[in-house]
């Protein structure tokens, strides 16, 4: 493995960990709250029923719910911010893209790219309260993007045919709280057509990002990365 390589790879676990470390803590503080109210309802259902000796059986009842519900959750959860596993995931999308000869070259651009802000996009994703950090950049030779509910997607753009975007989901904000409606909540994709080993083949990556100022944002990125001719709006 390039040595440069490597380092930007010490880096990412770096960044992952800075980055999810208040998203364990948001995560730990609701399953503990969800775990209180599951024993609280079901002491007051006891109480309810007038069953104040059988409490001990409706709290473990409380109980069995929760360590068949919320810790399953919790750990499945805590497990994927795992710094290690997360590095396991963008070295697997590298190996899908990048040859051993440009994983120098990537990872000199995308820590060239993410020190500058003409050159990458940073963001939270808006519907979730855990403030899950991502972020995108594009470079003289790729674009990438990393972090959020997503996995790492990076793209060779000498290869390119064509690159695609559009809305794919739009809430229509007239449910839930005023506070939730007020949250931006679609969800926009950029696909990326890369010519394919064999003639006529494509080979089609896709980027999700959660509002439109983050799209929009990204859509500027490319049209000044001399890519206007291959944007085409779906």
């Amino acid at each position: 493995m390039d040595s440069h390589f490597q380092s930007w790879l010490e880096e990412e676990i770096q960044w992952y960990r800075k980055n999810n470390r208040p998203v364990r803590r948001k995560l730990i503080r609701v399953a503990a709250g969800v775990a209180v109210f599951i024993e609280l309802l079901f002491g007051a259902f006891g109480l309810f029923r007038d069953q104040i000796i059988a409490l001990p059986y409706y709290f473990g009842w409380g109980f069995l719910l929760i360590l068949f519900s919320c810790v399953p959750y919790l750990a499945v959860s805590l497990y994927r911010l795992r710094p290690k596993m997360q590095a396991k995931l963008l070295y697997r999308a590298m190996k899908e893209t990048l040859t051993k000869e440009e994983q120098g070259q990537f990872a000199t651009e995308m820590a060239a790219g993410f020190s500058h802000p003409e050159c990458s996009v940073e963001y939270c994703l808006p519907n979730s309260g855990l403030k899950h950090a991502a972020r995108f950049a594009l470079t003289e030779h790729y674009a990438f993007q990393e972090g959020g509910d997503f996995p790492p997607v990076a793209v060779h753009l000498e290869n390119l045919e064509k690159i695609t975007f559009g809305e794919v989901y739009d809430q229509n904000g007239e449910t839930g709280t005023k506070r939730r409606r007020n949250i931006p909540s679609a969800l926009f994709e950029v696909d990326f057509w890369n010519r394919g080993k064999k003639e006529g083949d494509s080979v089609k990556k896709v980027m999700f990002f959660p509002h439109e100022a983050v799209y929009t944002s990204v859509i500027r990125l490319l049209e000044k990365h001399a890519q206007t001719a291959l944007l085409l709006k779906r």
